[in-house]
């Protein structure tokens, strides 16, 4: 190739006005602090350059602002709630003493009044609190206060509430009693007994609601309409029983004849389905007949094990499907060592199991038997059965861990147990009471010195006199006891052989009775209790036979 002088001489004066280009790129930049002044420059940089211009005056926006506005939105909301705890705090003394049953009728109304002060500061002092015009406490809802700033007339809302029979508690009522009537002699009015009933109560989120339908509803529409979900065991095409509602104001004459009211002796006469609506207290009474309709298995899953637990008493239901209501008649004593001694004997009867050849391990009732006992036993440690009946629900309700693993949970055991306080009504249809065996506990009120007991499996030893006591509720009427031979935790009846008495207090004489088959029966005409105490005394002695503590059935009426 030929290379002539002027091919030298442009190719040097390119490469110097490149140089030259690039210095005065250079000294710009040096001179700006900025690597592009157009976006030509470089197109990827004036890209790059504008979104870190854009994200950094996000960051700045979000510190200089909208942290510091989260910071002063928490503070007004700390400021807020301190003083509601303040508040909460004044209140409890009052409620404290409230519960006194010393305070008289005028000194109770000055306590209501004070925590009425302190309900209305709560409210009308914090419930509004906002931050630069926004509301704190009204969710996402903040151009709205939580609480009407003025008074607002002629306003109707229509509430919707569900609830589940657990939200219902119970009250007590007398109906009967001895009134005037001519011509009637001594014997009619002794007939007059006044009755003790119960009646179920439900408390409604508001009070002061309207006694009519709202306005614009359809004729006949009443003021509070009132819905049952049917239970999934019910029939198809069950309904279930219409219900008359009647509407009161609590101060209206006659709004405290529930007698009258719930069961059908009323004016207009209601059916025994009858509920009271007052609503200016926002309250709902519900009959006995009507509550039975709603009382059911409230959870979304089948209960593998129910058990319920009073003291170291257990009783074991079984398994009772979503939505199945049961009845706890004729309940026998499962155990009465406790939720651990229960735990301890299911897992005992699993291994006999295993090792006789009679019976079958692969039965379904041994199935997750020892992930039962383990939980049962950990409730027990954790204390979360105390002396107060406690139900006991064990379900396979699913558990989401938050931890998982290639989308797979790492355990599928999903054994759950629900522990609630137990409100059960051992009334049966005709008003009787009817408590199961080992409900009511018995004392030591006397001892040999040569005899021993073990207060938990219910065992006697020794060589002498044993007294023990069973103290029976006071309001209730006992009708009749039955006497019944201890079990331990294998089911082996025990003390069939021994030598029992039970003390009557008319006689002032022990009455020598036998459990040989398992049970004795008594008649109470008030001669075996005494400030509802029953009293009985065992002989112990080797050569008499085993000598255990037995389990009272009582029967009665309430007081």
């Amino acid at each position: 190739m030929r290379v002539t002088n002027s091919m030298i001489s442009n190719s040097s004066r390119s490469h110097i006005a490149n140089a030259k280009y690039e210095l005065m790129k250079r000294e710009n930049q040096y001179t700006t602090q900025k690597k592009i002044l157009r976006p030509s420059d470089d197109p990827t940089i004036a890209i790059r350059s504008l979104q870190l211009r854009t994200t950094y005056s996000q960051i700045e926006q979000y510190a200089d602002k909208n942290v510091k506005d989260a910071i002063e939105w928490m503070d007004t909301t700390d400021s807020a709630l301190e003083q509601i705890d303040k508040i909460l705090t004044l209140m409890k003394p009052e409620l404290s003493k409230g519960y006194n049953d010393y305070l008289g009728l005028e000194e109770r109304h000055s306590v209501l009044s004070v925590l009425k002060e302190y309900s209305r500061a709560i409210f009308e002092d914090q419930a509004n609190a906002d931050y630069s015009g926004r509301y704190m406490f009204t969710g996402y809802r903040t151009d709205t206060s939580l609480l009407f700033p003025n008074d607002v007339k002629n306003l109707e809302y229509e509430i919707k509430q569900k609830f589940t029979s657990n939200d219902i508690d119970t009250i007590k009522y007398v109906s009967g009693g001895a009134s005037y009537n001519a011509g009637s002699s001594a014997d009619d009015y002794a007939k007059q007994v006044p009755k003790q009933d119960t009646a179920y109560h439900l408390k409604l989120a508001y009070d002061n609601c309207a006694n009519s339908a709202i306005t614009g509803a359809a004729a006949g529409t009443a003021a509070i309409n009132i819905a049952f979900r049917t239970t999934s065991s019910s029939p198809a095409g069950a309904t279930l029983p219409t219900m008359t509602v009647t509407t009161m104001a609590s101060t209206d004459a006659g709004a405290d004849d529930f007698a009258n009211i719930l069961t059908g002796n009323a004016t207009p006469p209601a059916t025994q389905f009858g509920a009271l609506y007052l609503y200016d207290t926002g309250e709902i009474i519900f009959s006995s007949a009507i509550y039975s309709q709603i009382r059911e298995n409230n959870l979304d899953f089948d209960i593998k094990k129910l058990i319920i637990v009073s003291g170291q008493n257990v009783w074991d239901l079984g398994e009772v499907s979503k939505g199945k209501e049961i009845s706890i008649n004729d309940l026998k004593c499962n155990g009465t060592l406790g939720i651990q001694g229960y735990a301890n004997s299911i897992q005992d009867e699993y291994y006999q199991a295993r090792w006789k050849k009679d019976i079958d391990p692969k039965d379904p009732k041994f199935r997750n038997i020892q992930r039962y006992s383990s939980l049962l036993n950990l409730l027990e440690a954790k204390n979360y059965v105390s002396d107060k009946t406690k139900i006991i629900a064990i379900t396979e309700m699913p558990v989401d861990y938050s931890l998982k693993l290639e989308s797979k949970s790492i355990s599928n055991y999903n054994l759950t147990a629900i522990v609630q306080e137990a409100n059960i009504d051992f009334k049966d249809e005709n008003g009787n009471l009817n408590f199961p065996e080992g409900y009511f506990k018995y004392t030591v009120s006397e001892l040999g010195n040569k005899v021993n007991y073990d207060y938990y499996e219910g065992f006697i030893y020794g060589e002498g006199e044993i007294v023990l006591d069973y103290k029976i509720d006071d309001n209730i009427d006992i009708k009749e006891i039955t006497i019944n031979c201890n079990t331990d935790r294998w089911g082996n009846d025990l003390g069939l052989n021994g030598e029992y008495y039970i003390y009557n207090y008319n006689t002032q004489q022990y009455e020598k009775f036998s459990l040989d088959k398992k049970q004795y029966k008594l008649i109470n005409d008030g001669s075996y209790t005494l400030n509802n105490t029953i009293r009985i005394k065992a002989i112990v002695n080797e050569k008499n036979g085993e000598v255990s503590a037995p389990k009272l059935i009582i029967q009665g009426v309430e007081r």
